[in-house]
């Protein structure tokens, strides 16, 4: 039984605590407020306001169920895009490659200097520090970027031997080629088509391709067959300089097949040396991505200059071992317009495969229209 003691006192208390001792039997009493433990639950709070979209992400459902050929084209996409964020800034990635050394050494080379003007007297654009030396007002195709500007005479004259092989190739010579990698396939497709000087002594039942090529201007020289073959083997070999390796270019002659003159040029303007670790005596040779970027536009308008500014660029990508996204971005960088040609079969043919093929063709036009400086993101 619970006594209480001094009731009116305690008149305002109305919980108790008792607690027994069994071993000393004696009993515990405290008048404290009772205190109920429950469980606390995090409840998420679902935001009614938000709007809830439905959409699908299209390049999922093309991993899904697309076809082999729109898988392909977004991996290539997804290239270019990537390519396009790791170079969006060609500066910092120079300064973190080659040191700030080789950024002063490549400005100088380039003249992409602050204090330098461009064509119209302001900042060097990235159209004048990559392509070739160009005319805006040109009305002629031939002289929108002057052939001799890319070709000088001195390095024409030490091409002069290589050229005259080019030009007398059988079809067993050029087959023998492409067996041994000597010229890529691009370069020796080509040469069946190299003018003919002489066209009378040619017989009328020939070919119709192996004619005198025709210039789109009256005032325009047309090409001879030895000029065009200098070309194609200047071509070959900057396209061998495309294809080498950074550590490839270390070397003391990283190419030993082209004419030292040659050499000489193509590496003082698509190279730079660069200091190691800001060691002034330990430098070595590099390309950083405006070269890169300026010799693969220096390829392409001397191949268009070959095919007449109209070049086929469905098989490119496999020669210079990039997307064709990529290769189509600096074809419209340079000013070229896309269309499609019909693949010119015999009716069998078409009977066979059933629908008509397609070529994509890049055209260069007069006057020169250059594309704004997104365009050139690969």
């Amino acid at each position: 039984m619970v006594v209480y003691v001094h009731v009116l006192e305690l008149s305002l208390l109305r919980y108790v605590t008792v607690i027994y001792n069994k071993k000393m039997r004696k009993m515990e009493i405290s008048y404290n407020l009772p205190e109920f433990l429950s469980p606390k639950f995090d409840v998420e709070v679902v935001n009614d306001a938000a709007t809830r979209s439905s959409t699908l992400d299209p390049h999922a459902l093309t991993q899904t169920f697309g076809s082999v050929w729109s898988k392909k084209y977004l991996r290539d996409l997804d290239q270019s895009l990537a390519h396009t964020s790791a170079v969006s800034d060609a500066t910092v990635l120079q300064k973190v490659a080659c040191g700030q050394t080789a950024l002063a050494n490549d400005k100088e080379k380039l003249g992409q200097s602050e204090m330098k003007s461009g064509i119209n007297g302001d900042k060097v654009t990235q159209h004048e520090l990559v392509l070739p030396p160009f005319d805006q007002k040109t009305l002629s195709v031939a002289q929108i970027f002057p052939i001799q500007k890319i070709v000088p005479p001195a390095l024409a004259s030490c091409l002069a031997k290589e050229a005259k092989a080019l030009s007398d190739a059988d079809e067993s010579v050029r087959n023998q080629w492409l067996t041994e990698g000597t010229y890529p396939r691009l370069i020796v497709d080509r040469l069946p088509f190299l003018p003919i000087d002489n066209p009378d002594s040619v017989d009328q039942s020939g070919s119709g391709t192996k004619r005198k090529r025709k210039s789109r201007n009256s005032t325009d020289r047309p090409v001879t067959r030895l000029g065009m073959a200098t070309h194609l083997a200047l071509l070959g070999h900057m396209i061998k300089m495309f294809q080498l390796k950074p550590r490839e270019l270390q070397r003391r002659t990283p190419l030993p097949d082209t004419p030292h003159p040659l050499a000489n040029h193509l590496l003082n303007e698509f190279t730079v040396f660069a200091s190691r670790s800001g060691n002034e005596r330990s430098k070595s040779r590099l390309m950083t991505p405006i070269l890169r970027d300026k010799l693969i536009c220096h390829i392409l308008v001397l191949l268009l200059h070959c095919d007449n500014f109209a070049t086929v660029i469905d098989a490119l990508p496999s020669d210079f071992k990039m997307s064709s996204v990529r290769l189509k971005n600096h074809f419209a960088f340079i000013g070229c317009s896309f269309s499609k040609q019909e693949v010119e079969t015999s009716s069998t043919d078409q009977k066979k495969e059933g629908a008509k093929q397609y070529h994509t063709v890049a055209r260069l036009s007069a006057p020169l229209v250059l594309k704004a400086a997104h365009a050139f993101k690969r």
